[in-house]
């Protein structure tokens, strides 16, 4: 009774198209132009396919399943205004399907228009006549179909109420799966009705060649021959015959789009077998691009080409080992290699690629080569008792630097120097000055880097200079040099674009307090006279650091691993190192993370170790902040290790390894994936649960705790060991 109930429910009740099987995977690649207008394409799951009007589609669905079926049904939506159906199968009509298992009968109803449920389309039964059920092989139908018209029609066939011959339901009337046994395929089967004996070829793909295009297009069965042909004005000029699915067209003109198509012919090339697609597949051609220049720029490497006039945009590279690695996108005609590090040679090339990122070109295998050498920054511009002095950051890979000046004007050399600072002696106090560096080779004949073409000024009077920053847990200490006839300095922080005062003083030192971490300070000092008075100039560009609070530790237990310190995340930090000390000792470096928590497997247990945390650059090679000098403390007592659990006549006897600084144990149980439950306390190291039931699986786990029994004074094994009990 069920599969006759499903069969009349599967007209009654169509419900919304659930898919349960996909098509095997593989689809048709594209080209780069739109295919022929007359192509109608056909999507079943994952498979495409391409077809002509008038070619005839076969649909096949099938089920197979490890239990026999009684009955199931498949929904299949139809566009008919693309696909045609067999022309006798009107609505409640029943026709013909393929050959069932031996006993059953299948029934095919079709809907022209929407039924009642939205349903344009089949619905296909599969059925057991009288009781005789499906066998465990496949069991397939077919449709086929006409082509009608260009357009896309995609075939995603649902199945909904299936049932086995115990009467179990597998999917349900709405199209839920319940059983999973169910092995379900839909594919398609395309043949050709035109005039020609073979299928129309189809241009799949073009690629770049160092000599020209090369195309490729889908094998035709049958096909002895195929004819390539290019556009020429408004007709074809054919290039060549192949056995092939390739060809490449050589010789041709860069920035120019060629159109091609392809038709088949018999052994002997004298008669088409085929037709071809007129309006032709086309390909913009790009040869290599070339590098007309590279400079060293004060941003990295610029490389520069020749645009062609219809290429999209290029690819650049850059030499990795025997390899070449992708630096970036540019539409225009240079790219500036921004990550060029100085003193290092580079090899560059360029690929034209298209709007979809696919290569539309070949490149230069040998490339162009070229070593950066990085802009000199000037770091400070100060004042001295003997004059201007300009300093700046040395530039890997320089091995002379060319200082110059100006006032006003252009700019005039002041002198060479293989150091990375240079006083100018004969500034004139009360004068503005503007200083520039650039790289150049150690005969002085020719420059190797580019230069700051604004420059850094100041005018020049003695002024105090800040020689040290440091960082301390209550904020940044500034230390100048004593600057004779200086009664007393004040300091100076940015605020904004103008300078606050902080505070006078008569010493070379002054504390910035209250400061936010991970925030950039830039301080200045000028002298004063006993009244207060400024009798110097100051460092209008100042001296920045970022204050970086001492972090501070929020918590440190005992692990099964270690003793785990943890500490608040200090706002600008990018690394963290770790010390550890014991009652008297000297703070050792244990390790370095980015984290803000940090296990010391390292602990011995019973040992009170003291622990404080620093925060360090991301090289780790300078501290960026201070930090606790006195430190967190904990015993380190560690987590008991369970070395055995074995049934006696009393229950199961767990014994663990004694733990250094350990005064008594809590020993825990647990069933499969409950939680523990304390089973007692104990100051040795074994434990029998008499309370066990025989038969009974059991977790234990044993953990440290005071003498009391009122603190745990260790972690445990989350996990804990298991045993059947066996009394």
């Amino acid at each position: 009774m069920k599969k006759l109930l499903s069969l009349i429910l599967a007209f009654a009740m169509l419900l919304s198209v659930a898919a349960v099987s996909a098509g095997a995977a593989g689809s048709v690649a594209s080209v780069g132009a739109a295919a022929s207008s007359y192509d109608t394409v056909i999507k079943i799951g994952l498979n495409t396919y391409v077809a002509d009007i008038g070619d005839t589609f076969t649909y096949t669905y099938s089920i197979v399943n490890s239990t026999a079926l009684s009955c199931a049904q498949v929904e299949l939506p139809v566009d008919f205004s693309i696909l045609s159906g067999p022309t006798e199968a009107r609505a409640n009509d029943t026709i013909a399907d393929t050959a069932p298992a031996a006993g059953a009968e299948a029934s095919i109803f079709r809907f022209d228009s929407a039924n009642s449920n939205g349903l344009v389309g089949y619905v296909m039964n599969f059925a057991s006549a009288s009781g005789v059920s499906f066998s465990g092989g496949a069991v397939a139908m077919q449709l086929s179909f006409t082509v009608l018209k260009a357009g896309t029609v995609t075939l995603d066939a649902s199945l909904k109420d299936v049932v086995d011959v115990n009467d179990t339901t597998l999917v349900s009337p709405s199209g839920t799966v319940i059983s999973s046994s169910l092995i379900t395929s839909q594919s398609g089967n395309l043949s050709s009705s035109n005039s020609y004996s073979l299928k129309t070829p189809r241009i799949t793909s073009f690629s770049p060649t160092a000599t020209g295009i090369k195309m490729t297009w889908g094998a035709v069965s049958g096909a002895a021959l195929y004819r390539v042909f290019v556009k020429s004005g408004s007709s074809w000029k054919k290039l060549g015959d192949t056995a092939s699915t390739t060809y490449t067209h050589s010789g041709l003109t860069n920035g120019t789009t060629y159109t091609y198509t392809v038709r088949c012919y018999n052994a002997a090339a004298t008669t088409a077998t085929s037709a071809y697609v007129n309006e032709g597949f086309s390909y913009l051609f790009l040869s290599a691009p070339t590098i007309s220049s590279l400079s060293n720029t004060a941003s990295g490497v610029k490389i520069s080409w020749t645009h062609t006039a219809g290429a999209y945009k290029y690819r650049v590279f850059v030499k990795s080992g025997s390899s070449w690695k992708k630096l970036g996108d540019s539409a225009t005609g240079t790219y500036t290699h921004t990550a060029a590090v100085s003193g290092t040679a580079y090899t560059y090339t360029l690929r034209a690629v298209d709007a979809d990122g696919s290569f539309h070109s070949t490149y230069n295998s040998t490339g162009k080569s070229i070593t950066y050498i990085g802009q000199p920054v000037i770091s400070s511009v100060t004042n001295t008792t003997t004059g201007v002095k300009v300093a700046w950051a040395k530039v890997t890979g320089a091995v002379k630097y060319r200082v110059f000046r100006k006032t006003t004007g252009s700019w005039a050399k002041l002198g060479d120097t293989t150091s990375t600072s240079y006083v100018d002696t004969k500034a004139v106090s009360g004068t503005a000055y503007t200083y520039t560096v650039r790289c150049l080779n150690s005969a002085g004949t020719a420059y190797t880097s580019s230069y700051d073409t604004t420059g850094k000024s100041l005018t020049y009077v003695a002024a105090p200079t800040v020689t040290k920053r440091t960082l301390t847990t209550t904020g940044i200490k500034l230390t100048w040099d004593a600057v004779d006839g200086a009664a007393q300095y004040r300091v100076f922080v940015k605020s904004g674009s103008s300078w606050k005062k902080l505070g006078d003083t008569a010493s070379t030192g002054y504390t910035h307090t209250g400061l936010t971490s991970g925030t950039a300070y830039t301080y200045t000092v000028r002298c004063m006279n006993a009244s207060g008075s400024y009798v110097s100039a100051y460092n209008t560009t100042g001296w920045t650091t970022t204050f970086l609070s001492a972090p501070a530790i929020s918590a440190i237990s005992n692990t099964t691993t270690g003793v785990k310190v943890t500490w608040t995340k200090v706002t600008g930090a990018v690394k963290y190192r770790v010390f550890r000390k014991t009652a008297g000792g000297s703070w050792a470096k244990l390790g370095d993370t980015t984290s803000v928590t940090y296990t010391d497997k390292k602990a011995s247990s019973g040992t009170v170790y003291y622990y404080t945390v620093r925060c360090i650059n991301s090289g780790g090679t300078s501290y960026t902040s201070a930090y606790d000098t006195t430190g967190k403390s904990i015993t380190y007592i560690a987590a008991p290790a369970i070395s055995s659990v074995k049934n006696t006549s009393s229950g199961p006897k767990v014994t663990w390894a004694k733990v250094t600084g350990a005064e008594k144990y809590r020993v825990f149980r647990k069933t499969g994936s409950g939680s523990w439950k304390k089973l007692g306390d104990t100051t040795g190291v074994t434990y029998t649960d008499t309370t066990a039931v025989s038969g009974t699986t059991y977790y234990y786990t044993v953990r440290c705790i005071t003498s009391d029994g009122s603190a745990y004074t260790s972690a445990y094994n989350t996990t804990g060991t298991s045993i059947k009990c066996s009394k």
